[in-house]
């Protein structure tokens, strides 16, 4: 399984939002992304984008697009099958508990599936499909 591209962003956030200070923070930065990292080991996030990546192998990039799409019309509206599909999910639950523990560190965090579908949030999203371009590779934080 390929977990190599997700986003955690908060994770990324918080090494970006010090760039001033990053050798005041360097190190707490560094111990946070590192714990932050750890978070990928756990089955609710492994299971989550196994499935995922089951699910959405043979998907076409415009069926995802359309994804998207009725996503949007479920955030304006009112959450269906799609979004209560995501936020039902292990790691929505795991990400939610994550968030909590943080104290306020966290304003958000998601997980995007290899595809860019937010596999898992803390919180719902406007958005469904990420991109490819928005995926972080954990090892080399590109």
């Amino acid at each position: 399984m390929r977990l190599t591209q997700i986003l955690m962003s908060a994770a990324l956030f918080a090494i970006l939002a010090f760039p001033a200070a990053a050798n005041e923070y360097a190190d707490a930065i560094t111990k946070h992304a590192e714990s932050v990292k750890s978070w990928l080991s756990d089955d609710a996030v492994q299971g989550t984008l196994k499935a995922q990546k089951d699910e959405y192998a043979g998907e076409h990039d415009r069926s995802l697009f359309v994804l998207d799409k009725k996503w949007k019309k479920e955030f304006k509206n009112e959450p269906g099958p799609i979004i209560s599909a995501v936020m039902d999910n292990d790691l929505s639950a795991f990400l939610k508990q994550k968030k909590e523990e943080s104290q306020g560190i966290y304003a958000e965090i998601l997980v995007l599936n290899e595809r860019g579908l937010g596999a898992g949030m803390s919180d719902v999203t406007e958005d469904y499909r990420y991109g490819r371009a928005m995926a972080v590779d954990v090892k080399s934080g590109v």
